[in-house]
């Protein structure tokens, strides 16, 4: 789980410094069930999207949307808050 504290930190991080964390909070709240698909999107991607990002990133982001749960704890990172 620690490992995935410190990638999702680094995500958040990452928007933060763009100024688009709370959009992207907003976004995967709002997306709810299409979560989902976009992790989907992101398997199917992987080869495509890996010159871009690295591919376990990429996996580890289509894990994290496919799970209820982690997104919840994302979001609360993006939101400024802290994993429980």
């Amino acid at each position: 789980m620690n490992e995935k504290r410190q990638i999702w930190q680094v995500w958040a991080n990452f928007l933060h410094k763009w100024g688009i964390s709370r959009a992207a909070a907003n976004l995967l709240e709002a997306g709810g069930p299409l979560n989902i698909l976009a992790a989907q999107f992101l398997h199917f991607s992987r080869p495509f999207l890996g010159m871009l990002i690295a591919p376990d990133q990429l996996e580890k982001m289509a894990d994290m949307l496919e799970d209820e749960a982690e997104t919840n704890s994302f979001i609360a990172i993006l939101k400024g808050g802290e994993l429980s």
